[in-house]
Parts: structure tokens; C-alpha cells; sequence
């Protein structure tokens, strides 16, 4: 295996970026390759991001990367979230943090290791989209009526609150009735949230 990435991580910062964004990754075998959680790069830091096609989610931790240049990592299955998120929560009193290793090369594996316990998780062979094209731009121009399903509108807020904190505030920017709803909040200790609804014709 080669361009091994290692993270270490409080199990609360993990559990806060896999709970806010497993819930907007696809359940529909037809689009394996959304069927997961990516691992990503941005601006030299580690993120994790999922999208069903309807709404995405995209959490940025603090964790530096180099080189820092735009990339997906892994994706990893949501079977496998699931079972990182079990075992990141029965870490939670424990001070030691958890390691995660993403390795790339023919066979993507990410690797969640704590106190000699191990999930290595295949990651989905396949191109995970072009995110970074739906997310729109903040922008502080009038914004007109944006139609939403109401049920992505509450969970993209679910989401914000789940890696935020319920008492942070949530920045929601609207475009035009066809663009994109966009919906970002910041914790110091965790890192950055955002969240894309698509809007619908009402």
C-alpha cells in the first residue's frame, strides 16, 4: 500500500463528523459510489463529505493533510461508518485518542484503531463526484423564495446542530429559487460544517 495518511482524533470530534454526515449519503445500491462517506482534502485539511444527490454534507476538521492540495481520500461504506461510529462511542471516556489510517494505492483501505481494537474498512472502488460544484458561493445579495423538502431542511439543521452544538448559530444562504440552499456553522474545538439542500419547484 502507498501514500498512507495517519489522524488522531478525540472520539468526539470523530463521532460529531460521521453523525452529521452519514445521514445525507445515499441508500440506493443503483449509486454505490454515494453509499458512503468520503474522506477528503481541502485547504491542507482532512473532511469528511456525503451526498445522496438531493443534499450533501461536508464537515472540515482540524486535522492538517499535506500536500494540501483537493482530493477524495477513500470512500468509506456506511456499514462501516456505522461500526466506526459504535466503536468511537464506546471511546468516549477514555483519553487515549483514536487513529485513523487512510491508505491509498490499488487497495484503499481507512483503518480505526483504539486500544487494541481495529475496523478496516474496504473502501467503495469509485469516483466520488465533483462536490465542490454544488456548494454555492456565501454570497450577501438579496436572496428570492427558495422551495426546500421540508424533511432535508430539518435535517440539514440536525446536522449543524449535531457537530456545532445546539447553542451555535447556523449561517443559511439562499440564491435564486432554483439555486442550492446553503447552510454552514463553525465550532472552535471541531472544525466546519456545510450543508447543501437542492432546492424543489413548489
Amino acid at each position: 500500500m502507498s501514500d498512507s495518511l495517519e489522524f488522531e482524533f478525540s472520539p468526539d470530534v470523530l463521532i460529531a463528523a460521521l453523525a452529521a454526515t452519514a445521514p445525507s449519503a445515499s441508500t440506493d445500491e443503483t449509486r454505490f459510489h454515494l453509499m458512503g462517506v468520503a474522506a477528503v482534502v481541502e485547504d491542507g485539511r482532512l473532511g469528511f463529505v456525503a451526498t445522496d444527490g438531493h443534499r450533501l454534507t461536508r464537515v472540515m476538521t482540524h486535522a492538517a493533510v499535506s500536500p494540501t492540495d483537493t482530493r477524495v481520500l477513500a470512500i468509506i461504506p456506511l456499514a462501516d461508518i456505522k461500526s466506526m461510529l459504535a466503536m468511537s462511542k464506546d471511546c468516549r471516556k477514555s483519553v487515549t485518542p483514536l487513529a485513523m489510517a487512510i491508505a491509498g494505492g490499488s487497495d484503499q483501505t481507512v483503518t480505526l484503531t483504539h486500544a487494541g481494537r481495529t475496523i478496516v474498512s474496504k473502501a467503495i472502488k469509485s469516483t466520488f463526484p465533483a462536490y465542490g460544484a454544488v456548494v454555492p458561493a456565501v454570497t450577501r445579495t438579496a436572496a428570492s423564495c427558495v422551495g426546500v423538502n421540508p424533511a432535508y431542511f430539518a435535517e440539514a439543521m440536525k446536522a449543524c446542530g449535531l457537530y456545532c452544538g445546539k447553542s451555535t448559530g447556523v449561517k443559511v444562504a439562499l440564491g435564486g429559487a432554483l439555486d442550492p440552499m446553503r447552510f454552514d456553522a463553525s465550532s472552535a474545538h471541531l472544525g466546519d460544517v456545510t450543508v447543501v439542500v437542492m432546492p424543489m419547484r413548489v
